[in-house]
């Protein structure tokens, strides 16, 4: 019997049928803050119905998105959502906050076919919560 993988410099190749279905496969990449590390990408799966990817970056601003995103722009998820700008919140108020969102999610836009999905910022119980609830009324 023939196997349906071969090796190549130690790497399995897909069948034509395997890689059809895997690229028919919906991914949505959630990336952001520390706030989304406890988001569980197959919890969230099973709700939605197809693969959920989580990539948190703790400690990460918006223009650190800019370059924490780039990986997952080349692996063409179908949606990503976005959650960023908490951090943000202690250096900037929070109409430029909103601004910078914005514009990053019109960044990521021009450089992939994926719908972006812009997660409102959670409001925390510090002296930031208020600023998060400007940029939300900002959208």
């Amino acid at each position: 019997m023939k196997s349906k993988y071969t090796s190549t410099n130690n790497k399995p190749n897909r069948t034509d049928s395997e890689a059809s279905a895997q690229n028919d496969e919906q991914i949505t990449v959630v990336v952001g803050d520390s706030l989304i590390k406890n988001v569980h990408g197959i919890k969230v799966a099973k709700a939605v119905g197809h693969r959920v990817v989580v990539k948190p970056f703790p400690g990460a601003n918006i223009h650190d998105m800019k370059s924490h995103i780039i990986p997952t722009i080349e692996r063409s998820p179908n949606q990503i959502c976005l959650h960023v700008g908490t951090n943000d919140l202690r250096s900037s108020p929070p109409n430029d906050v909103a601004d910078a969102i914005v514009d990053l999610a019109r960044e990521i836009e021009g450089a992939c076919e994926a719908e972006i999905i812009v997660s409102e910022l959670t409001t925390r119980n510090d002296a930031y919560g208020d600023a998060a609830k400007a940029v939300k009324s900002s959208f």
